[in-house]
């Protein structure tokens, strides 16, 4: 076991967070390990290890329907040359790692493809949050509670929050299509 470091940043792109990773690993720094980010900072473990010198990173965002179609993506990626490195199977943003030249989208459409399932699940949060908003904002009238209302906005802020993630990646998406 080598040097660590542990950093914390945020992204708002995966492509930001991709050259990033990339620019580290130019120095030596494996990434072994990092949190779950979604409006907080991630916190990234690396490790030097001097394979990461000739590697590169790439993120790929999955939603899977079970266990098996997350075992059989991973062993497609490995079978590719990428290593994977996730929280846990069921999580859907993965980070890859490898030290081929082999390209992890084959074209443009691919990779936008990537920005559809983020920009769906993006939309199916919204959703829920606004559901949730309007039965929060219902206990409220009805009960008068204090603490519903604190709801009521952290609902509202959440849904409106992953509403402007789903229209920013429309906005992407178009201009991938257009490209």
């Amino acid at each position: 076991m080598g040097l660590q470091k542990v950093l914390q940043k945020k992204f708002t792109s995966f492509e930001a967070e991709e050259q990033w990773l990339n620019k580290l690993a130019s120095f030596g720094w494996l990434l072994v390990d990092y949190s779950k980010d979604d409006f907080s900072e991630t916190t990234y473990t690396f490790e030097q290890q001097e394979r990461a010198k000739s590697g590169h990173y790439k993120i790929d965002f999955v939603t899977f329907r079970n266990r098996a179609d997350f075992e059989d993506y991973k062993a497609l990626l490995e079978e590719s040359g990428w290593d994977f490195l996730a929280k846990n199977e069921y999580y859907t943003k993965l980070i890859l790692f490898s030290t081929t030249n082999k390209a992890l989208f084959s074209d443009q459409a691919s990779q936008n493809m990537r920005d559809v399932r983020k920009r769906h699940a993006a939309l199916r949060f919204a959703v829920m949050f606004f559901v949730l908003d309007v039965l929060s904002l219902l206990a409220y009238l009805k009960f008068d509670y204090g603490m519903l209302m604190a709801l009521l906005f952290g609902f509202l802020a959440f849904g409106l929050y992953y509403t402007f993630v789903a229209c920013r990646l429309t906005v992407r998406i178009r201009k991938g299509q257009l490209a």
